[in-house]
This record gives structure tokens, sequence and C-alpha cells, in this order.
């Protein structure tokens, strides 16, 4: 009787592992766990920046001698360096400018003001870093804490109230300079208030934020040739609002529209992204579409670049992770199999976003996939 109990049991015990088995064979070989991630809807494309700047001075006519550094942003009238003849003796040159700088200071500081600026534990201790730097051969650290020590030296005989006095011997020091100088300098001011920046390439006039609007597919082409390595000179970058051209697939352009805001992640400056938006998008012309884009908050190491390579992200989608494959219909539901201990359930699951290899499932009442949750296919 017992046997004849028991082989019913083995039996049915042995049809359902089968089952199970004819079942996981047949649908899947692959299993993985549900994670949260993150999907992009975006291409890349190579990006010509359009931006307005105003060049000092080409540096043609002698050389150019900096006061300012690479970058660094300047008001309007700001005095940002001198054009040398080829016999000017650059030591004068330099005492002359950095005398300049003094006088100007001293003459912005009043008695009142100047009594809170330096200590001499201060001065003292500039002095002890210059020592330190130049004992570790460390020379550009060096020139800016003298740099810094002068200035606060200054500042500390302002506060004595020897301003007057050391002004008077400054004017005699720059006098004797400039007669030595003589006529072969010409000092070079910043026409506007912006960004100094070393170096020209005769785009300036024709790569504006103004002339991105007018770009075709050739006439971006033309410009784009034309791109080449910094001469000499400097200029000034004074607008914050800054142009950016691609040359796309004209299917890629379908799916952008004026107006559209988008973000472009910079690979030239480690990733940085910025909001942007679709300023225009020209005609197709041999299966290709020119898109311009406008921002004001471009990355500054962006700057010296012409051609950078950009991301260009249209959406961000987030949630559930799985495999593409995983993604089938039962009944006309969207949804995944998922591994329990037992069996395999299908589970619904609304897609947000479906890439090459995977897709998003965006969590809520129409998905029953869970974190974590195994899905096989």
């Amino acid at each position: 009787m017992k046997k004849k109990f028991m082989m019913p049991v083995a039996v049915a015990v042995a049809v359902f592992i089968l089952w199970n088995l004819i079942s996981l064979i047949g649908r899947s070989s692959v299993s993985e766990m549900v994670q949260y991630g993150a999907m992009e809807k975006a291409f890349s494309a190579t990006m010509y920046l359009f931006k307005d700047e105003n060049v000092i001075d080409s540096g043609q006519n002698g050389i150019l001698q900096t006061t300012v550094s690479d970058g660094e942003r300047v008001h309007k009238g700001a005095r940002v360096g001198a054009l040398l003849s080829a016999d000017t003796d650059e030591s004068a040159l330099n005492e002359f400018l950095q005398i300049e700088d003094r006088i100007e200071r001293l003459s912005a500081l009043d008695g009142k003001t100047a009594e809170t600026f330096r200590t001499d534990d201060e001065i003292t201790s500039l002095s002890l870093q210059i020592t330190e730097a130049a004992r570790k051969g460390d020379m550009t650290r060096v020139g800016t804490l003298k740099d810094a020590l002068l200035v606060a030296k200054d500042e500390r005989s302002a506060a004595e109230g020897r301003r007057d006095e050391l002004t008077e011997l400054l004017e005699g020091r720059q006098a004797a300079l400039k007669e030595k100088i003589g006529s072969s300098i010409k000092e070079i001011f910043s026409p506007e208030a912006g960004s100094f920046l070393l170096g020209t390439d005769g785009l300036e006039k024709e790569m504006t934020t103004k002339e991105a609007e007018k770009l075709t597919v050739a006439s971006l082409a033309e410009l784009a040739d034309r791109i080449g390595n910094n001469s000499g000179g400097c200029k000034i970058l004074y607008n914050t609002t800054w142009r950016g051209a691609c040359t796309i697939e004209a299917v890629q352009a379908a799916e952008l529209q004026e107006g559209q805001t988008v973000t472009l992640r910079f690979r030239e400056c480690g990733g940085e992204s910025r909001k942007a938006e679709v300023l225009a998008v020209s005609d197709e012309q041999d299966g290709k579409c020119v898109v311009v884009f406008s921002t004001d908050k471009a990355p500054e190491g962006l700057m010296r670049y012409r051609k950078v390579t950009v991301d260009v992200i249209l959406a961000r989608y987030e949630g559930l992770r799985v495999p593409k494959e995983a993604i089938v219909e039962e009944g006309g539901q969207q949804g995944v199999y998922v591994q329990t201990v037992t069996e395999q359930v299908f589970k619904k699951a609304e897609v947000a976003y479906t890439g090459e290899t995977y897709a998003i499932v965006r969590e809520g009442q129409n998905t029953e996939l869970k974190l974590y949750d195994t899905v096989v296919y």
C-alpha cells in the first residue's frame, strides 16, 4: 500500500522537475539580477565654437610682453601688456610696468582703510615662504610670493602714513626707466571687459555668435578647413554667450527643434556638462544638416578651443535596468520573465527607453518587476 502511494508522488515530482527544466531550457539560458540604472538618448558630434572676441594686437609689429595671465579676467581699459621693439630692454620694461601697477594700487588706498591691511607678521610669513620655495627650487612660486610681498609692503607703508612719500619715490624711478626705454614700447590696454587670451587665429571676426546663425553645411565645412594653430598676439573673449555648431545626419537633426533644451557634455573638459538651447536647424544638404546650439554657461576650459568633441544628450532615463533581450510580450502586455525558487513568472514591465543592449523600466503601477528580481531570457 505504501509503495502504491509513493509511486504516483515520485512520478508527479519528476514531471514537475522535468517541466521546469524544459521551460528553463526552452525559454532561457541567461539570467541577470535587476538593479537601478540610467541611460541616455544621445549622439556624439564634432562641435565648432563661435565666440565673441576682440583682437588687441596681432603681434606683427614687435614682441608682445604680457602683464596678465592667459585666461585671466580683466576690466575694460586694463593694461594687459606692451609691444616691444627688438632693442627694448626687457628688464627695464618689466620694472617700469611693475612700478606703474604699484602707483595705481597706492592711489586707490586711503589712510582710513589702509590701517587694516597688513601686519608685520604677515610680511614675515611671506618672506619665510619665499625662502622655503627657493630652497625647493620652485621658482614659479618664488615669483608669485615676491609679488605678494611687494603688495603687502606697499599696503603697510600706506597704513603707516607713507603713501605719498613712497609714490613720489616710485614716480622718480619710473621717469628714469621711461627715459631708458624711450619710444621702443607701446602699452596695450583691453578694449573690453572679459577674459584675456594669448594667441589669435584670424577667425575672430568670422566665428562670432552672430555669424553662427547663418551657417549652412557648406559654409561650416569651409570654416572647419581653415581652423589651425594659434599665431602671435592676444585678444579678449568678452561675451559669455557662446554658439556651438555641428554637422549631423538629417535623421538625427529630425529629433531636434528650435527652442529645445539639451545637455552638452564636453570631452575636452573632462566630461563637464552644460544645458543648451537648440538655436537653429539648417536645411538638409546631401543628407546632412547644421544644428546650432546656444549656451551662456560654457566651461572655462573651452576658451582656447575652436573645435571640440561633444555628446548631445536629448534625454536621460532612470529606473530598473534590464537586458534588452529580456523584454517580451505575453497576452498583449510587455514584461519579463523572473525566476522564483520553483518557476519562471511573467511580470509586467513598462519600458521607458531601450538602448542597444539594455532597457530602462519605469517603476510604478504599470510595472510588477522589482529591484533585485532575477530576469531570465
